[in-house]
């Protein structure tokens, strides 16, 4: 099955340490790629997690995104309750010794040690705990990513496949056209022989003339491109059809057949296979360009 280079994924989490979005992105790349943007508090997970994004796919460009919306025992510092009020105590205490007035305000308070106590510290716990819930929303991910890409790649199945049935007639008509041509080459060489010696009072050697077509006819022969072509095309049936695609294998062999196309081309002087040849050629663009997104 075809699998598209393109294509995105979103996945919601909540933990009892905050609210995860993961979003993953793919575009077109001649090899793998990868691009991770995690919360700091998250590095400890940034292995692990690439190295499970490189086993999901084969080649692409892919940006992976983690949002945290933390909990509030991680972001909320609290007010140590006991020791403020011993503070307090002692500060009113100590200002009737001295026969001041008893004024306190809380914000002169706050700066004093241990009343102010921080946010919940992540540990090697804590982050152990997160890297597995990440682990676990991440393959949720990567299934909402592959249902896309397969279903962008059942689409380019259905182009590349409607593009090589085309190809196949104008190579099948090439194919039916050339022993007409060759034929034709070979008249119209013996006829622009006779009208040249016409005159000249040159008597035709026919052996000679046998061996000239033989060695023209070599060059003109376009029976193996054919014949390369139609492996070409059976071979890139078989790829298509297996399990997984490689389109690294399709894009050569349309490589491979464009050069054969052109040989043929450069070849046979046949107006008709000529045109035939522009004609195929025009469809294995079509079908590279869908290529070009194929993993």
């Amino acid at each position: 099955m075809l699998k598209s280079m393109t294509g995105s994924g979103r996945a919601q989490g909540n933990f009892d340490w905050g609210s995860v979005t993961l979003d993953i992105s793919s575009v077109n790349h001649k090899y793998q790629d990868i691009s991770l943007r995690l919360p700091k508090e998250l590095a400890r997970a940034e292995n692990a997690l690439q190295n499970r994004l490189r086993s999901a796919f084969r080649r692409g460009k892919v940006i992976f995104r983690c949002e945290v919306c933390w909990s509030s025992l991680y972001k909320t510092c609290s007010i140590n309750r006991e020791i403020l009020k011993e503070y307090v105590g002692n500060i009113r205490e100590t200002l009737r010794e001295l026969g001041l007035e008893d004024e306190l305000h809380i914000e002169h308070l706050l700066d004093l040690p241990g009343v102010i106590e921080p946010a919940l510290v992540v540990d090697s716990a804590s982050e152990e705990k997160m890297e597995e819930d990440i682990k676990t929303l991440m393959e949720s991910l990567l299934e909402d990513w592959l249902f896309m890409r397969e279903a962008e790649g059942r689409h380019l199945t259905l182009e590349i496949e409607k593009h090589l049935l085309e190809f196949e007639k104008y190579l099948e008509s090439i194919k039916n056209r050339w022993p007409i041509a060759r034929s034709e080459a070979i008249e119209n060489f013996k006829e622009r022989i006779e009208i040249l010696l016409d005159g000249q009072q040159v008597s035709l050697d026919e052996s000679r003339i046998a061996q000239e077509v033989a060695i023209l006819s070599d060059k003109w022969d376009i029976t193996e491109e054919i014949a390369r072509l139609l492996s070409h095309v059976a071979k890139f049936r078989e790829i298509m059809d297996n399990v997984e695609v490689s389109g690294k294998k399709l894009d050569f062999l349309l490589q491979e057949m464009n050069r054969e196309v052109n040989t043929i081309a450069s070849k046979v002087n046949d107006s008709v296979i000529r045109w035939e040849a522009v004609e195929a050629k025009s469809e294995l663009e079509s079908m590279r360009e869908q290529i070009q997104n194929v993993e």
